[in-house]
């Protein structure tokens, strides 16, 4: 888990700090129940407000002392800084003078805190609550798991959100509130293939007293685990307050735990790139009913490059009522036909997974945003290619192709198919149809002798060629032909591909990236010419002055992509999502 800093009140820390130095760390036994916060105004006499605030303010300077000394009582002082303070507020939280701002700032940093050193100290997990002490004995404190996506035991860990700053971000979407924002973070489950490996969401956490749970005699605290996608306020007392919410906070963090170094080892050496991290996931789980979004990055990247329109986009409220986001991650050094094949095969398998009888109709309706090499990959998925492919490459019909059976198998997956029923419409971005420059200069001839094969490829395309002599184009004959070969406008592959017609249900639109002139070549983004990125037929053909690896983070194409999203939800009947849900479920039983 990925270290971030908590947030903690200055004043506090100092107020800590200075108790720490003047009485060490001996630390005062806990002196009180939560369980009868029903009465808590006969506990503190005729001026219960003022009282409680102390106490809590004291219960919280005492609980950093104790964390600062490394005791795990601080989690009990927390915990019970924290339950006064809601008391109050839940009291009179709408008087907006001092003592409500100060019951407010201790409410927060000590629910703050008890996140932190609950999880420090193993006193508190996300699926299974808090456990505190108190005078009373030992107490368990339930967790709900509200509003969220996510099973009530999804969550391995929660992460403290830092102040909102990050460079690589356009804008960062958080709103000021009650609650405490944190980062719920979950490792993937055995069984969960089309999931990421980490998954990493928005969440608030509040404290709050609950009705009786379990039998009680009395009113009870509780957490409640919300998801702010969902949940926009928080009632407390008698009112209703907006909730904190950090929905930027998971994309800056995937972002600062992203790797050059893995992006390069996916360029040179794709055949060690593990199946884990490759592949077709849903960025959470799967929701019947909404149209899934597919991103498709280019080559020398991964799904991080949609940062920043995922963060625009899961955003506007209207589109993040009608779709879901997924994501294609694949090493970028390996043949995009190979690539285009594998996901044609996850997509046909996670539909028989999530819903075996086809009964979500928005699973006809697979919006493909392909950026680069990654358009090229969604071209494939809407294209029909006959033998055009085969006969492109070699002088033989394929029936005459000698090959063991798994070898057929492959070859046939990446020559032969037909467009993917799951998907209705495709934008292309800075796509090289006609292929790029790059690829056939110094530069991009060094690249792709940069990609190795592995032996075992290698060895079988030596036996394959001597098992199949003259058959095949100097294309195929030399090597493999990687991911930059097949960018070279001179590659014949490429030529077929760009021929191939898009399926007449597809609805298809091109942004283009301009103004990087270059002698010879003229207008580009500074890798494709503005040319090779035009594609006829598409439905709108759209432009914007944004150099080739910074178009997919540029604001006014995240303009232009909302734009269509919402053209292509408005062709699609708003289901009832219940009903698709209970429909679904039912076909999975």
């Amino acid at each position: 888990m990925a270290a971030i800093a908590h947030p903690l009140n200055r004043r506090w820390i100092a107020i800590a700090l200075l108790l720490v130095t003047i009485a060490g760390c001996a630390i005062p036994p806990v002196r009180w129940s939560v369980s009868g916060l029903a009465s808590c105004r006969q506990r503190f006499g005729r001026n219960p407000a003022d009282a409680r605030l102390a106490e809590a303010q004291s219960l919280l300077a005492e609980a950093q002392r104790a964390s600062l000394c490394g005791d795990e009582r601080c989690v009990d002082l927390y915990f019970q800084a924290a339950s006064l303070s809601w008391c109050e507020l839940e009291a009179g939280v709408s008087n907006v003078d001092r003592s409500a701002a100060t019951a407010f700032e201790v409410y927060h940093a000590a629910v703050s805190e008890l996140v932190f050193q609950g999880q420090r100290f193993a006193r508190f997990h996300p699926s299974r609550g808090l456990h505190v002490r108190t005078s009373d004995g030992d107490q368990h404190v339930p967790l709900a798991n509200l509003g969220s996506r996510w099973q009530p035991d999804q969550f391995d860990s929660l992460i403290l959100t830092d102040r909102p700053h990050s460079k690589r971000l356009n804008r960062y979407h958080r709103r000021d509130g009650f609650g405490v924002p944190v980062i719920a973070a979950r490792e993937r489950r055995e069984g969960e293939r089309f999931m990421k490996p980490r998954q990493l969401s928005s969440a608030t956490v509040v404290l709050r007293r609950s009705d009786a749970l379990d039998g009680a005699a009395s009113p009870t605290m509780m957490l409640e685990l919300l998801d702010p996608l969902q949940t926009r306020s928080v009632a407390v007392g008698s009112e209703a307050f907006p909730m904190t919410a950090d929905y930027s906070a998971p994309v800056k963090l995937g972002l600062e735990n992203g790797s050059t170094i893995d992006l390069l080892r996916a360029f040179v050496q794709p055949w060690q790139t593990r199946p884990a991290e490759s592949g077709l996931f849903m960025i959470q789980p799967y929701q019947p009913g909404k149209i899934p979004v597919l991103f498709v990055h280019g080559l020398l990247s991964d799904s991080l490059t949609w940062a920043n329109a995922i963060n625009e986009l899961r955003v506007q409220d209207d589109l993040e009522s009608r779709y879901q986001f997924w994501a294609y991650q694949y090493p970028t050094g390996e043949p995009f036909l190979q690539s285009a094949a594998r996901l044609r095969r996850e997509l046909t398998e996670l539909r028989a997974m999530v819903d075996p009888v086809g009964v979500d109709p928005a699973l006809d309706h697979v919006l493909i945003v392909g950026h680069s090499m990654g358009g090229l990959v969604g071209k494939l998925q809407v294209t029909q290619s006959d033998d055009r492919l085969w006969r492109a490459v070699a002088s033989r019909p394929f029936s005459e192709f000698i090959v063991d059976p798994e070898g057929r198998e492959r070859i046939s997956g990446m020559m032969f198919f037909e467009p993917s029923p799951m998907v209705s419409r495709v934008v292309f971005i800075g796509t090289p149809h006609q292929g790029s420059f790059w690829a056939e200069g110094c530069t991009g001839k060094l690249a792709a002798g940069l990609v190795r094969e592995s032996p075992e490829v290698r060895d079988r395309h030596q036996r394959v060629l001597e098992a199949n002599p003259g058959m095949f184009t100097s294309e195929l004959s030399r090597r493999v032909p990687n991911s930059v070969d097949l960018l070279n406008p001179s590659s014949n592959l490429l030529r077929t591909i760009e021929s191939l017609p898009i399926a007449p249900h597809v609805t298809y639109h091109s942004i283009i990236g301009r103004g990087r002139w270059m002698p010879g070549v003229g207008d580009t983004d500074g890798v494709v010419p503005v040319t090779s990125s035009q594609l006829s037929g598409a439905t709108t053909q759209t432009s914007v002055t944004s150099g080739h690896t910074r178009m997919t983070s540029d604001p006014q194409l995240i303009w232009q992509l909302m734009d269509i999203m919402r053209e292509h939800a408005a062709r699609m009947p708003t289901p009832a999502a219940d009903s698709v849900m209970s429909v679904v479920a039912a076909a999975q039983r």
